[in-house]
């Protein structure tokens, strides 16, 4: 079986002409072939392994957005007068960019 190039953390996985069943075959990989004893036709896959750090890294991450965005929203629930004085210095700010005076 042909695969690409980049073939580090490639598997081999076998499975009848029904789908019920997929096991993984153990196969030998070298210059973006593997190479596979066949015990019975069928239909066979090349599946490159899940990257479970970046997967954690991207969960850990939203996880924490979505914790400030919720903390920020409680505090200025329980707070409407530093949500005020955001919104006044905020205000400020734009205009003391304007070009005009």
């Amino acid at each position: 079986m042909k695969i690409s190039d980049d073939s580090n953390g490639v598997e081999i996985y076998h499975a009848n002409i029904d789908y019920t069943v997929w096991s993984k075959v153990e196969a030998r990989i070298q210059d973006g072939r593997a190479t596979v004893q066949a015990r019975s036709g069928g239909v066979w896959v090349a599946r490159r392994q899940t990257n479970i750090g970046m997967i954690v890294g991207i969960v850990v991450a939203c996880v924490a957005v979505v914790a400030i965005v919720l903390g920020t929203i409680f505090y200025f629930r329980h707070n409407p007068t530093k949500w005020q004085a955001v919104r006044t210095t905020c205000r400020n700010a734009k205009r003391s960019t304007r070009n005009r005076v």
